[in-house]
């Protein structure tokens, strides 16, 4: 055996040894499918099942562990594909440094993976659940399930997602996040998963045997959809006829990007000609019928610290804000920074005719584009990747309740969690707008 040859069998030992399992890989695929912008949601409910495969014909923890890093990573991979496309974006670098970016970032990304495959590998060794019977097939897959939702909502990760949010556009299945948020769901699917699995891979005769579990996860889905159906028409029907309401005008202005209108006027014609699109659309705005009772301006379209100018130009813009509420009598909602003495916030105002203002501070600051994990604590990663907001700073919710209820009435009747729920409509409101598409309002 020649040299090369050697070489291949150590590679192909080697793959073999620490690469994943086909069917790791395909449970990848689909739940990667199974999100946007793919959509498929459907395929959750049978997503897992290779995985199952793979991890049943594991020999040793370390092997399970590996199957549950490759899922999590090929789930990464796809899912969050578009990282390389924001450290290219926004962090300045070169679209290979961030493809590297995003294979490194997949390998930290689904940790929970990993130690479910750990509890996976270690109920089938134990002979209480290592029976084919109903009751240790149904603790089985009870237990997986509880302990794969724990570890999902446990374990840091740099974006709060789960199985479940794969359920968003499911009009009745996600309306018992009213019960137990999304973790209920994701809870469900990985419950119903393992026991299809489970009933598939017993032996013909012994089927039957693994019929209670999968059964009991049909009859809870089947609740949770007739929940779901009754939660859907009762919320359609407050919709269709509200006690109450307001009349809002969000305003999307065509700016495009900031960096390019700086390079034709410098950066303080830009933050002006973004003011001035803005306030021109919302004169505009003002002209409907009926009229609005707020006006919403998306992220970031005031475009440097309220309230806190630095200089004659945002002394400037200040006004420009302050006389057009002045001038239309009419709450602004709009997005733009803050700033104390040592930090800047990603920020949205509240801003009244009568000039009282409510802040609230991003929470959640984008990976990558606000900010880069480990950068406050390695100086290398700021220097390499300057663009990329080195100041900016997450806090929690910070406006007050008067704020919350002052902006939406009525919202007892849809079951609204008092300073959650409300805070993120709002936040979807205004962060859901762009301000790169076409001039448009509503």
């Amino acid at each position: 055996m020649n040299k090369t040859q050697m070489l291949l069998n150590l590679f192909s030992h080697k793959i073999k040894a620490w690469g994943p399992s086909p069917f790791t890989l395909l449970s990848a695929a689909l739940i990667v499918l199974s999100f946007p912008p793919f959509g498929y949601y459907p395929l959750l409910w049978i997503a897992l099942i290779p995985w199952f495969i793979a991890l049943n014909r594991t020999h040793s923890y370390r092997s399970a562990a590996k199957e549950g890093f490759w899922l999590g990573y090929g789930m990464s991979l796809g899912g969050f594909h578009w990282v390389a496309f924001v450290l290219t974006e926004f962090g300045g670098v070169s679209y290979s440094i961030g493809v590297l970016g995003l294979l490194l970032f997949a390998m930290i990304c689904e940790p929970q993976f990993i130690f479910a495959a750990l509890v996976f590998r270690k109920l089938k060794t134990l002979p209480t659940f290592n029976r084919s019977a109903a009751l240790p097939i149904l603790f089985f897959t009870l237990i997986f399930a509880v302990f794969y939702t724990a570890l999902d909502w446990i374990l840091p990760k740099l974006f709060i997602d789960s199985l479940g949010h794969a359920f968003y556009s499911a009009q009745n299945l996600r309306q018992i996040a009213d019960l137990g948020g999304v973790s209920l769901i994701t809870f469900l699917a990985v419950w119903f998963n393992l026991s299809l699995w489970k009933t598939l891979n017993q032996p013909e005769n012994q089927r039957k045997k693994a019929v209670p579990s999968l059964f009991l996860s049909c009859t809870f889905l089947a609740l949770s959809l007739g929940y779901g159906a009754y939660r859907h028409r009762e919320i359609s029907n407050l919709q269709a006829h509200p006690v109450s309401g307001i009349q809002s005008a969000a305003i999307q202005a065509n700016i495009g990007d900031f960096e390019k209108v700086a390079a034709e006027k410098g950066v303080q014609g830009a933050g002006a000609s973004v003011l001035e699109e803005f306030t021109r659309l919302t004169r505009q705005a003002m002209q409907m019928e009926p009229k609005p009772e707020v006006i919403i301006w998306p992220e970031t379209a005031y475009p440097t610290a309220f309230r806190k100018p630095r200089s004659s130009l945002e002394y400037y813009l200040e006004s420009r804000i302050e006389n057009l509420i002045q001038e239309i009598r009419t709450p602004l909602l709009f997005g733009g920074y803050d700033t104390d003495r040592h930090n800047d916030y990603n920020s949205f105002f509240f801003l009244s005719p009568e000039g009282n203002l409510e802040t609230y501070h991003k929470n959640i600051l984008l990976l990558f584009g606000e900010y880069i994990p480990g950068a406050d604590f390695i100086p290398l990663i700021k220097q390499m990747f300057p663009q990329v907001g080195q100041n900016l700073m997450a806090e929690k919710f910070v406006f007050s309740q008067q704020f919350v209820t002052r902006f939406y009435f009525q919202t007892s009747s849809l079951k609204l969690h008092k300073g959650e729920v409300k805070p993120f409509l709002i936040l979807q409101m205004i962060l859901g707008l762009d301000p790169g598409e076409n001039p448009n309002f509503i």
